[in-house]
């Protein structure tokens, strides 16, 4: 995900009139500080409680049910991930497994329908993707963990910290690449390996996005928006209200997104940060634009707010109350969600639709990121990553 990620519950203690709300879970440790989040797939059971106040009529809306997904199907992957390979014949099923145990998985197969599983190689809480293409895809998760794939597989960096949680990444090209996380620890991948920047802050680090190598704002707990210029990171003063900044977005280094707490929105024109009217209350996690006049902000209890590049932010209903974790798109009728309670969701560019997703996958999605249409990835609960390669969305 650019940016995101997504927001950590933890960071709801940053505002005490947030002990006073009610609202789903976000991708990252729960209330009580563990790295578990337990409530992270709930599902609010009664829908009077579960829309905000404010919410308006829908402007546009997608009956989506949900998958059929057998409850006592277990995922095999996630029971034996620490277990050796077994080859269980010489080719590959075009499954998502490494069948033949060589190390690659699906080598020689097209493009399959659907969301396919891979393999992670870890049973780790997943928090955030990003990449610069196809061959350069990082993924982050809680420990300090940072995955990459080379465009086969999946394979584990060395970071040089055990930070509870790397929250957000953002990637230039295969030789820069930024992660942010916990406590206000930034990142920098050089092509071979990590290292550690001076970020600033000591706050908690949720989103990062960048126009440029000398152009990337992180954004996180304490309404911190810190920036780097291409040499060195500097917290910003910007006037906004908003607590906690969970997802950041530009359509250009002058035109720059961020969403969080209390439905807070800020735009950046190069100069100010002006706050905008959301039109809720809700927390929004993540943002995401095909340009400065098609911006979309996702949230708590299926909320997703469309603006169109003047007046306010549109409701659209996407036909469920999940919380919703990250948003990407690879233009104006081809945008992807991430939610709780194994959803995605698909806007074509008028309605939204709930994707079906592998049998026996359970748990929170909590990022999304692709390069392309024909290159999707979400990432979330135990170690569990899917890829869709633009074949088939399920209707």
């Amino acid at each position: 995900m650019i940016g995101k990620n997504a927001w950590w519950a933890p960071a709801l203690a940053l505002a005490a009139a947030c002990a006073e709300t009610t609202t789903g879970p976000g991708p990252g440790r729960d209330a009580d500080g563990d790295e578990t989040n337990d409530i992270a797939a709930e599902t609010l059971d009664d829908a009077d409680d579960a829309r905000p106040d404010d919410a308006a009529p829908p402007e546009t809306a997608d009956d989506a049910g949900p998958s059929d997904v057998p409850a006592d199907e277990a995922d095999a992957r996630d029971e034996g991930a620490d277990a050796p390979c077994v080859p269980t014949g010489d080719t590959e099923a075009c499954n998502g497994l490494d069948d033949n145990c060589d190390g690659t998985t699906d080598e020689g197969c097209a493009c399959a329908d659907g969301w396919v599983q891979e393999e992670s190689n870890t049973t780790d809480l997943l928090f955030s993707i990003g990449g610069s293409g196809p061959d350069n895809v990082f993924i982050g998760g809680q420990s300090g963990l940072i995955l990459k794939y080379d465009g086969a597989r999946w394979s584990r960096t060395e970071t040089g910290t055990t930070v509870p949680g790397i929250n957000g990444i953002w990637a230039h090209s295969p030789t820069f690449a930024v992660a942010v996380g916990d406590g206000g620890w930034i990142l920098r991948w050089d092509g071979s390996r990590w290292t550690r920047m001076t970020s600033d802050t000591t706050a908690q680090l949720m989103a990062v996005w960048g126009s440029g190598p000398d152009n990337i704002f992180a954004t996180g707990s304490s309404s911190t928006i810190v920036r780097y210029d291409g040499s060195t990171w500097r917290r910003m003063v910007h006037g906004l209200t908003i607590a906690g900044i969970f997802g950041v977005w530009g359509a250009s280094a002058t035109d720059v997104f961020a969403v969080g707490m209390r439905g807070g929105i800020g735009r950046y024109d190069g100069t100010t940060w002006t706050a905008m009217d959301s039109g809720t209350t809700g927390h929004l996690t993540d943002v995401w634009g095909s340009s400065p006049s098609n911006v979309f902000a996702v949230g708590d209890l299926g909320t997703i707010r469309h603006y169109r590049g003047a007046g306010s932010w549109l409701l659209m209903s996407p036909g469920t109350l999940q919380y919703l974790t990250g948003i990407w798109g690879s233009g104006p009728d081809n945008v992807i969600v991430s939610a709780g309670g194994t959803t995605i969701l698909r806007y074509d560019g008028g309605a939204w639709h709930q994707l079906p997703v592998p049998p026996g996958v359970s748990g929170a999605f909590r990022a999304v990121w692709g390069s392309s249409y024909t290159n999707v990835f979400v990432a979330g609960d135990s170690g569990i990553i899917l890829h869709h390669c633009g074949r088939w969305w399920g209707w």
